[in-house]
């Protein structure tokens, strides 16, 4: 009930009163290049075509802010799951408020593009959920066009990440769903990740993914990683 209320609440002052909602919301206030995240990620929504969602919106907003913790970093970018493109359209917009002549060079997109895997007895999920989300690779470079560079990766967790090149990374986000995919990326990734490097895990506490939170405390408890959890049910994890 209380969840509901509050955000009655915040659609109520945004339309009546953004002035006050800016001053006890920051994240409405405007960002370096005179655009805020609300409408950014509203105009995400447009161009790529993803339902809204307020409860979703809140863990857009926790990838956005992440990525200032890497904007003076060197190396790679990557997205383990794309869906629409949502996420990466608000990613490579934040890398280009941080240097305006991005186009997409250093980020790179990793999907089956054919939708989930089967699950397995790890995810406690019906097997009917194989195949959901799927979006083929041509939709989603249309609605990522403003960065004509970025580079796309088909395949399925963890084959797929044979054909990538070795090269370290700064900022990793994993939206997989699923328990093995998600363990998988985590494995494959966090010894490629620098020192100050972030991992972002969307699905850590989600109800609709339970198979996802002890994959990820297994690989954690292994390599002896201590994580944030984060209200909206991600997971991030600074090296």
């Amino acid at each position: 009930m209380r969840r509901h209320i509050n955000r009655y609440l915040l659609w109520y002052f945004k339309k009546f009163d953004p002035a006050f909602l800016s001053r006890v919301h920051p994240y409405y206030d405007s960002v370096s290049h005179g655009e805020c995240f609300d409408e950014l990620h509203e105009r995400g929504l447009r161009v790529t075509g993803t339902p809204k969602s307020l409860f979703r919106r809140d863990r857009f907003f926790n990838l956005y802010s992440a990525l200032e913790l890497v904007k003076d970093l060197e190396g790679e970018i990557v997205e383990c799951g794309v869906w629409k493109g949502l996420s990466s359209h608000l990613i490579c917009n934040r890398l280009k408020e941080f240097s305006p002549s991005f186009d997409g060079s250093g980020y790179h997109v990793i999907d089956s593009f054919e939708g989930l895997s089967a699950p397995t007895e790890r995810d406690q999920l019906p097997q009917e959920r194989k195949g959901r989300f799927a979006v083929g690779v041509e939709e989603t470079k249309h609605a990522l066009n403003e960065f004509p560079n970025i580079s796309y990766h088909k395949g399925w967790i963890p084959d797929v990440f044979s054909t990538l090149p070795e090269q370290p990374y700064r900022f990793v986000h994993i939206d997989v769903d699923l328990a093995d995919p998600a363990e998988a990326s985590f494995e494959y990734f966090y010894p490629r990740l620098i020192q100050g490097g972030v991992i972002v895990c969307d699905d850590y506490g989600s109800i609709s993914w339970p198979g996802t939170k002890g994959a990820v405390d297994e690989f954690c408890k292994r390599q002896n990683i201590n994580a944030l959890r984060l209200s909206t049910g991600q997971i991030l994890i600074l090296k």
